[in-house]
């Protein structure tokens, strides 16, 4: 039932936080019987636990597709599979305090003769390009996506909001996950390209800066490693794993083009941040005494720590920006690492607006243009006849 022919490439890396060099994400892509899965899962609950906690959903929403009925609809199959990831991280957690449980965030996607089911848990994000542009296809479950969406707080008030470390859902929280599955399923073309990615990713790079690195890269591969400098070089705070799948021409059962990702890299961190935590409350509205949630950059940003003497990531920046080639000349070689200027935050990717309404409608399949042709040709076989008609009396 696959239908499509897949490239796909994918890269994780612990970023520069000491105390995460147990990388806490965990990735998969694998053709099953009901289309090209694809997923990413970032573990919490403290090292071995997170780790543990990706590992078993990425394991069991494996099992689970391939499990499934060939004639089960794709969609409900997928957030079923993630349903029951959530099911059995949270059994793995016993009776422990919702404060110290191992869970996981899970972006998923499940690409099918045609159309990509799209579902997530968390605020692990897929984003969507074509024709040279990107769309986010899933909004973060968490307290800092609601004030934004209540518009309690700006997105540049975000990024040192001191909640901004909550997410609302997350496998493992309840034996019953509440699954966001995107309707309609989104229609794919060829040279679609769909990303996964952790935070890790999204929190330190923009949703256009991320469509650059992709549109402009010689290959999935290399955009990986591009991605994953960039936010490195921005302070790495986190575990970060981007997941990459382009739509090739042709197609059939099991058509998938893996690109190995290489082991992770360990490097030099700054600062350390919260760790993200579970929580089972709705956000209130600002009080007075702490709105608009803006509070005082500190002295050393998290996000931009001041450049040591012989700055590991700061080379001197080429005459080109780095991360902006000239167009028509696609990046061929993996990009220095440049540390943002000091005193410059990187920001939050601003609320997302519902994709539905923007995203370009897929070209025509070949058996809709053959229809269309069949049409245009009775259309004039009947003018004729009407003509003749017409002349003969």
């Amino acid at each position: 039932m696959q239908g499509a022919l897949l490239e796909v490439a994918q890269r994780t890396d612990p970023g520069r936080d000491p105390d995460k060099q147990l990388n806490e994400d965990s990735a998969a892509y694998r053709a099953t019987k009901l289309g090209h899965l694809l997923v990413v899962c970032d573990g919490m609950g403290g090292h071995a636990l997170g780790r543990e906690a990706s590992q078993l959903a990425v394991a069991t929403i494996m099992q689970s597709l391939d499990a499934a009925a060939p004639d089960v609809a794709p969609g409900p199959a997928l957030a079923q599979a993630i349903f029951e990831a959530g099911r059995r991280v949270h059994e793995m957690g016993g009776t422990a305090p919702l404060a110290g449980r191992p869970g996981s965030t899970c972006v998923a996607l499940l690409v099918h003769r045609g159309a990509v089911e799209v579902a997530h848990v968390g605020d692990s994000r897929a984003y969507f390009l074509r024709n040279g542009r990107i769309w986010p296809l899933t909004k973060d479950h968490s307290i800092v996506q609601q004030l934004l969406d209540q518009g309690a707080i700006t997105p540049e008030q975000a990024v040192l909001h001191p909640e901004g470390n909550k997410i609302t859902r997350a496998l493992g929280m309840k034996s019953d996950t509440e699954v966001e599955l995107r309707e309609p399923p989104l229609l794919q073309a060829v040279g679609d390209i769909f990303v996964l990615a952790s935070d890790g990713l999204s929190d330190l790079v923009r949703t256009d800066e991320i469509g650059a690195v992709v549109a402009q890269a010689a290959s999935l591969d290399l955009a990986c490693q591009n991605l994953i400098a960039m936010a490195n070089a921005r302070g790495g705070h986190d575990n970060i794993t981007v997941l990459l799948a382009r739509v090739l021409p042709g197609g059939g059962p099991g058509a998938t083009i893996p690109h190995e990702p290489l082991a992770p890299t360990i490097v030099e961190a700054p600062a350390a941040v919260p760790e993200k935590t579970l929580i089972d409350r709705p956000p209130s509205a600002p009080s007075p005494a702490t709105a608009p949630f803006a509070p005082t950059p500190p002295a050393a940003p998290p996000f931009a720590p001041t450049p040591p003497a012989a700055p590991p990531f700061a080379p001197t920046p080429p005459a080109a920006p780095p991360f902006a080639p000239s167009a028509g000349a696609p990046v061929t070689a993996p990009l220095p690492a440049t540390a943002l200027p000091p005193g410059v935050q990187p920001r939050l990717p601003a609320a997302h607006a519902p994709p539905s309404a923007t995203i370009p409608p897929a070209p025509p399949s070949r058996s809709g243009l053959l229809v269309m042709a069949l049409v245009l040709v009775l259309l004039f076989l009947v003018g004729v006849f009407g003509w003749w008609i017409l002349r003969g009396r």
